[in-house]
């Protein structure tokens, strides 16, 4: 089956983020939604903006925008 080329399942962001958010929660375990809330927001706060940038201009969403100023 031929996949879309951007699908909100699976946004390239998330494989950027997730293993940092992964790597922070793991072995905690929250009890309420507002701490792991709290707990996700300290460690995207804690990114450096360059690492961001870094992510995106090495990323193919970042090509695509600089190349055609188009996403989609």
């Amino acid at each position: 089956m031929m996949q879309p080329p951007y699908s909100p399942d699976l946004a390239p962001c998330d494989f950027f983020l997730f293993q940092k958010v992964k790597s922070a929660a793991k072995g905690h375990h929250f009890e309420l939604t507002e701490d792991q809330q709290r707990a996700v927001t300290h460690v995207v706060n804690d990114i450096p903006q360059v690492a961001f940038q870094e992510w995106y201009n090495g990323s193919t969403a970042g090509k695509v925008c600089a190349g055609t100023g188009d996403v989609f």
